[in-house]
C-alpha cells in the first residue's frame, strides 16, 4: 500500500511539473513489441517521460486424444506507469532511465480428465529500466528498454479431484530480466 501511495504522489508531482510547462508536454500512444503487446500511453516533457502502461494477454490450449483431454488457461493483467529522466544525447537520439511500477494479476487452470489445478495470484512489480530512443520524426519513435524486473505476488492454489476440493495459499517472488522494441506516436 505505502508503494501504491508512494507512485500517486510521484505521478502527481511529475504532472505537476508538465503543467508549467504546458507547451512542451504531448501526449501520445506506443505500443511493446513482444510475445504479447503492452500498450502505453507516454506523456513527454522537456526532460521527463511518464507513461502508464496495461497489458492483457489470455493464452489457451485443448488437446485431445482417443483416452483422454487436457484444457490449459493462463490470463495475464498487469497495469503499470513508469516515470523517467529524459536526455537528448545526440540530434534524434534520446536515453531516459527511472523504473516501472505497477499491479499484477494472473491466472492459470489446468485440465486434465477430472481433475482441476486453478491458480490465481495478485501483487506488485517494479523494474528499473533504461532506454534509448531514436526519433524518426517529430512524431513517430522507436527504442529499445532494458529492466530488470521484480515481482511479489500471493494467491491460491485450488485443486478439485473426484468431488473433493484442496486449497493451498501460495507467495511467489520473480527476478527477471526483460528487452523489449517500443514504438511511440506523440500526437
Amino acid at each position: 500500500m505505502k508503494l501504491i501511495k508512494t507512485l500517486i504522489l510521484s505521478l502527481i508531482s511529475v504532472i505537476s511539473i508538465s503543467a508549467v510547462n504546458a507547451n512542451e508536454t504531448s501526449f501520445g500512444l506506443g505500443a511493446a513489441i513482444d510475445s504479447e503487446i503492452k500498450i502505453y500511453l507516454p506523456i513527454k516533457t522537456t526532460n521527463y517521460l511518464i507513461e502508464p502502461s496495461i497489458l492483457i494477454f489470455t493464452d489457451n490450449e485443448k488437446r485431445t486424444d482417443d483416452t483422454s483431454s487436457q484444457k490449459s488457461d493462463f490470463n495475464v493483467k498487469e497495469f503499470g506507469v513508469g516515470i523517467f529522466k529524459n536526455t537528448n544525447v545526440y540530434d534524434k537520439t534520446y536515453i531516459y532511465y527511472g523504473a516501472r511500477i505497477g499491479y499484477i494479476e494472473t491466472e492459470s487452470k489446468n485440465s486434465f480428465g477430472s481433475s482441476t489445478n486453478t491458480t490465481k495470484e495478485n501483487g506488485y512489480f517494479i523494474a528499473p529500466t533504461i532506454g534509448a530512443e531514436y526519433r524518426l520524426t517529430k512524431n513517430f519513435s522507436i527504442g529499445l528498454d532494458i529492466s530488470f524486473n521484480y515481482s511479489d505476488t500471493d494467491g491460491t492454489t485450488t485443486t478439485d479431484f473426484n468431488n473433493s476440493t484442496d486449497v493451498t495459499n501460495i507467495e511467489s517472488t520473480q527476478y527477471k530480466t526483460e528487452s523489449e522494441v517500443v514504438v511511440r506516436y506523440q500526437f
